[in-house]
């Protein structure tokens, strides 16, 4: 579905639930942004919160 949708950024699928638990998801769907230094920038839901998030890419691609 990825591929055929064409979209633009890396997805991943926590089949055995280890990455989920290790960051405390406790629901799904929940999206990361993980910065340039590997850390955590933004965790939520994208469609909650299309403005936030917006915010918070447009920042991190600006150095802010």
């Amino acid at each position: 579905h990825v591929q055929s949708e064409g979209v633009p950024f890396m997805m991943f699928h926590d089949e055995t639930g280890a990455l989920c638990e290790s960051y405390g998801v406790s629901g799904y769907p929940v999206a990361y942004l993980i910065g340039r230094d590997g850390k955590v920038i933004w965790e939520g839901i994208p469609s909650f919160d299309p403005e936030g998030a917006e915010q918070v890419i447009q920042n991190a691609l600006s150095g802010q």
